[in-house]
């Protein structure tokens, strides 16, 4: 009832006026039948789209790549505790080195400290016992030319002769 009464009034206003009032119901009409067209073509996209085979094959693939996944976070985690095993293992490795080096390099300095203790003490006795073979060869060499000229005389005489003049 109250469409007919609106009716009715639209019919007695002006032309011009009733001209614009149905431009703007049509152009109402128009935008609202393309919105439902094009929510009911989105509907049927998405209906196509999605049916249940293509979905079911998603959710295969999805489930094959979680699972891919999941293989290489495992693999990756024993990779990982394999290498945190090999580094305790060489931590304790360098430990027991460390020790056997430290005590191999106390040794050597231990080593070397009595070296050098026996080379001050000694430096004096093997010069003094330098000294006195170094005399004792100056006395034999002395005795072996005195023996030498005395046993050849003449010879010593004239080879004097001949350089003195």
């Amino acid at each position: 009832m109250n469409s007919i009464k609106l009716f009715y009034r639209l019919l007695q206003l002006d032309r011009q006026l009733r001209f614009q009032v149905v431009i703007a119901v049509l152009a109402g009409l128009i935008t609202v039948g393309t919105l439902f067209y094009q929510v009911h073509e989105r509907e049927t996209l998405r209906t196509q789209n999605l049916s249940y085979d293509k979905q079911l094959k998603v959710l295969s693939q999805v489930l094959s790549s979680i699972n891919n996944l999941k293989t290489f976070a495992n693999a990756q985690k024993n990779q990982l505790q394999e290498q945190q095993a090999i580094l305790e293992r060489l931590k304790k490795e360098k430990e027991k080195l460390s020790l056997v080096v430290k005590a191999d390099r106390q040794i050597v300095e231990a080593l070397f400290r009595i070296q050098a203790e026996r080379n001050r003490s000694s430096a004096w006795t093997d010069r003094l016992i330098g000294f006195l073979l170094g005399v004792i060869g100056s006395l034999v060499a002395t005795v072996v030319w005195s023996a030498f000229r005395l046993r050849r005389p003449n010879k010593y005489k004239q080879r004097n002769r001949y350089t003195r003049g």
